[in-house]
């Protein structure tokens, strides 16, 4: 499998991170549709995600069908893939050694990390450290549920507004025309009918942390 490619398109305004994806802003953003992780195919529940960017933020929007919402956890930092979770894994760098994690619930409770990933090339061991301690400061984010939280299959979905700051990702190599990162984009969706993994680039195996299938983040 091939990894997959986003061609990033810059925000024409700032966007306000409330939740709401019917903005204007978001019509730039072509959407793009999260597939099983393991291999490719379309997974019961779609998941759309956007991305834009400008000077001070990269942007992500991801639109979840969701049946069946579950989340729980209050606290920041909380073992959110527990449940049910939109993930974005940002490497700037490209090193494949280095990336950061961000997690975000449908109770808009976020995980974030910067993980140092040891692990070679076609090892299906893990040996990474998430370096929990630190913390995407600026970062904001918003989740509106259409439905009911916890309270069985009578929901339709949520959608998650989020804004990372640039600051906090590429201080001195800021993203501009023509320019890569590696990156992926992940749902955990937990269902009566069985838990399902998604992903923006499918990984082979049912492991987020595989930076060598990451996909590609193109600033236009």
């Amino acid at each position: 499998m091939s990894v997959g490619r986003y061609l990033c398109a810059r925000a024409r305004e700032t966007i306000a991170i409330d939740g709401d994806l019917s903005k204007p802003a978001w019509r730039d953003a072509p959407e793009v549709e999260l597939q099983l992780a393991v291999d490719g195919g379309p997974p019961r529940q779609r998941t759309g995600l956007r991305l834009l960017w400008d000077d001070d933020n990269l942007y992500a929007a991801f639109r979840v069908e969701d049946e069946d919402i579950r989340a729980t956890h209050s606290r920041h930092d909380a073992p959110l893939w527990e449940e049910e979770v939109v993930e974005l894994f940002l490497d700037p760098w490209g090193a494949e050694r280095l990336y950061v994690e961000i997690e975000i619930s449908p109770a808009n409770v976020v995980f974030d990390a910067l993980v140092v990933n040891r692990a070679r090339e076609g090892e299906q061991r893990r040996d990474l450290d998430a370096l929990v301690a630190w913390n995407c400061a600026g970062l904001r984010s918003a989740v509106r549920v259409d439905g009911v939280l916890n309270g069985g299959p009578v929901s339709r979905g949520w959608e998650v507004e989020l804004a990372v700051p640039i600051r906090q990702l590429a201080p001195r190599v800021p993203p501009a025309p023509g320019i890569e990162w590696r990156f992926n984009a992940y749902r955990v969706d937990r269902s009566p009918g069985g838990d399902e993994l998604q992903a923006f680039s499918p990984i082979g195996r049912p492991d987020f942390h595989v930076p060598a299938r990451f996909g590609l983040l193109a600033f236009d």
